[in-house]
């Protein structure tokens, strides 16, 4: 009898979907009713862990049940529960994040007339400005680090008089669009749609976008429109995108000389004038990149591989030029790697090969970073979506131990990292990844790994695709005709 409701006539994929869905809501609505989504519960890390099991058992589902085609039911299955898991830590009262007080003072100094770029939050010249979120930001005595269109950005959300409130608004509708842009992706390159969930379901996604309003999606969301328009051959929508992606964050922008390598001069006018243009006005009465170079100064957190390369040079240096050193070190190894990566894929029209390009050099940022925040595993999430990567899913859930320094700052006002935590971080994820190499240990495996920075290693279910011939990559592979790229 059930086979002729809605449900029934559903595709038998479908429907473990919503049956995971709605498991994966339950997971959500524990963490909620435990740790209240406050970074000062006890309950915050053990209970998010409820969520994340259960969407690491729906990923696993999900990629192992490919068969069946996806249909636009798959699509409104997909967008309707991010949007509840979304909303749901949206009505979470307390977020755990301070940026988007910042992304608020920000707003208000533009509403009023005032440079962003001048002055602190902390200067004595916008006292009369103050109010009760000024408390909460962090960094008071920075300038802001942000590039000037978020700024005028941040402005539009303050006008709207929502408060914090607005931002986080924002941000989960951006979560959401990415959402919806990963499934175009995935349909354009001919693969399963239900893929998108890697990036659509993921707890992790809903907590530093609907919670703590990260404008981390914003760029993302142009970063996978780009890639859209990149595959569909608009070579001009794709330069609009990545430069709208790089005046939220950078990493858009360092795209273009690998995705735009056949661009026309058309595309590469659009690309310079809207990444460039923006930054003039605010010139003039401010120093746009001081906030930046000092928060890009300040600090060590959550870091990996960062973390062993500083401590070897801290044995030959003084502090000071460790530091400055690993910084150095760490930045060649990234640049080293991606050129290596892109030569590799230079004559390539394939489009995942190009993504898989901007993957490596995501990933080896993360792995050789000073300081790796929570949300900065969102960025992994999207690209795994399209090649898929286990280690970074696992990453996604264990990432939470990195909170724990919100325990101590609540209670003291101390922000303090116990530097043990991170093996609880990251020897899931390494572990998850040696694994598959030892696997499968070849010269070529090994060379692919050391390449893609932990994109390359060998997983059971691409390597059950190729023995079946169902991977998509390889039956689906889109060779775009080169005056398709440079139309424009």
């Amino acid at each position: 009898m059930w086979r002729r409701t809605a449900f029934g006539r559903l595709p038998r994929a479908d429907r473990r979907l919503i049956l995971g869905g709605l498991a994966l809501e339950t997971g959500l609505l524990a963490f909620c009713l435990l740790s209240g989504a406050w970074r000062g519960s006890p309950w915050l890390i053990p209970s998010f862990l409820i969520p994340a099991a259960i969407f690491m058992a729906v990923v696993a589902g999900v990629l192992r049940g490919q068969a069946e085609p996806a249909t636009r039911a798959t699509a409104i299955i997909i967008l309707a529960f991010a949007a509840l898991y979304h909303l749901t830590l949206l009505l979470t009262p307390h977020p755990l994040s301070n940026d988007l007080y910042r992304y608020l003072w920000d707003g208000k100094m533009l509403a009023n007339g005032i440079n962003p770029y001048t002055y602190p939050p902390a200067a004595p010249e916008l006292a009369p400005l103050r109010d009760t979120y000024w408390e909460l930001i962090f960094n008071r005595d920075v300038s802001t680090g942000y590039p000037p269109l978020v700024e005028v950005l941040f402005a539009g959300v303050y006008a709207l008089r929502l408060g914090p409130f607005g931002y986080r608004l924002l941000a989960a509708l951006c979560s959401l669009g990415v959402s919806a842009a990963l499934i175009a992706v995935l349909r354009a390159l001919e693969m399963d749609a239900r893929r998108a969930v890697i990036y659509a379901w993921s707890p992790l996604v809903a907590l530093e976008f609907a919670n703590s309003a990260h404008l981390d999606a914003m760029a993302i969301l142009m970063l996978v429109l780009a890639f859209l328009m990149h595959v569909r051959g608009r070579a001009r929508g794709a330069a609009l995108f990545l430069a709208l992606g790089g005046q939220m964050k950078f990493f858009p922008a360092v795209l273009a000389p690998f995705w735009g390598r056949r661009w026309g001069w058309q595309a590469w006018l659009i690309f310079v004038a809207v990444f460039a243009l923006p930054w003039l006005p605010f010139v003039a009465g401010g120093t746009p990149f001081t906030g930046l170079a000092v928060f890009a100064e300040r600090g060590e957190f959550n870091a990996s591989l960062y973390t062993l390369i500083h401590a070897a040079w801290a044995r030959l240096l003084d502090p000071g030029a460790a530091r400055l050193v690993a910084r150095l070190s760490c930045a060649a190894l990234v640049a080293l790697a991606v050129g290596v990566l892109a030569l590799r894929h230079w004559r390539s029209t394939d489009p995942r090969a190009e993504w898989r390009v901007a993957a490596g050099l995501m990933g080896w940022s993360l792995l050789l970073s000073p300081v790796v925040h929570p949300w900065y595993i969102c960025w992994m999430l999207a690209f795994i979506a399209v090649e898929w990567r286990a280690a970074w899913l696992v990453l996604s859930g264990s990432v939470i131990f990195a909170r724990h320094v919100y325990l101590g700052y609540e209670a003291t006002g101390i922000w303090q990292e116990a530097r043990s935590v991170r093996w609880l971080v990251y020897v899931p994820f390494y572990a998850v990844l040696m694994w598959g190499v030892v696997r499968d240990l070849t010269p070529a495996r090994l060379w692919s790994l050391l390449l893609q920075g932990g994109e390359g290693w060998p997983d059971a279910v691409d390597a059950k695709h190729r023995a079946s011939g169902r991977d998509e990559g390889a039956k689906h592979a889109v060779n775009l005709p080169d005056e398709s790229i440079t139309a424009g």
